[in-house]
């Protein structure tokens, strides 16, 4: 379930047992950003630029959504659905879960090339373990940070127009970086993983853990929102 306060908006945690998995808006130099579980993965702007502010936040049913509406000085506007999916052998426990994250762009402007990256920070100084599957145009993305291993799995709607950046602050996925035309929206849906370490409850993520979550995001419809 969807913890949040109506007086606190940009904060809310996924609860599942006695574990809580915390999304919140940070404001930075890049501008806002999304995070989970401190600043394991995140949204920004690759330049020096200000995302849009975030102005609605409502949960529905299992799902989280966050819109950041186009304003003056700003390329585009964009939202933010968050809802837990489930991976076969991989339960949801205390010490993992799995989001799918629709990210939607829009922009009122006739000439505008909205971007937007979804960063990994990097694991020892390195980037991100990259995995292809390739029968299924999918690749996934795993790294570890502190206590936790990561991933992010772009299935094959997303993977073929996702640029891959190496970076300092660790693996950038740009999941948007096209001209749009106006009144057009595009979406993204990556998949994210989370597990905290040591875990012994299981199949841990591991390569076929990816796979098996690289099949079921292939297999599951396009989202209507």
């Amino acid at each position: 379930m969807w913890l949040t306060a109506p007086n606190r908006i940009g904060i809310a945690s996924w609860q599942i047992e006695d574990s809580v998995w915390r999304y919140n808006i940070s404001g930075d130099a890049v501008g806002p950003s999304v995070f989970i579980s401190g600043s394991a993965v995140s949204l920004c702007h690759p330049n020096a630029q200000t995302l849009p502010a975030l102005d609605e936040q409502f949960v529905r049913t299992n799902e989280l959504h966050w819109s950041f509406s186009q304003a003056e000085g700003n390329e585009f506007g964009y939202r933010l659905v968050v809802r837990p999916v489930e991976i076969p052998g991989w339960i949801a426990t205390a010490k993992r879960v799995a989001f799918e994250w629709i990210v939607s762009v829009q922009t009122s402007l006739l000439d505008s090339h909205p971007t937007i990256d979804l960063v990994l920070p990097p694991s020892g100084g390195k980037s991100a373990k990259v995995m292809e599957f390739s029968d299924l145009g999918a690749m996934a993305f795993l790294t570890e940070i502190d206590d936790l291993r990561v991933a992010v799995i772009l299935g094959g709607r997303d993977a073929p127009f996702t640029e891959v950046i190496p970076h300092d602050a660790g693996t950038r996925l740009r999941l948007f970086g096209q001209f749009l035309e106006k009144g057009v929206i595009r979406r993204a849906r990556p998949w994210v993983l989370i597990e905290r370490t040591p875990t012994s409850d299981g199949q841990p993520l591991d390569e076929q853990t990816l796979r098996n979550a690289a099949e079921a995001l292939t297999a599951s419809p396009l989202p209507l929102n």
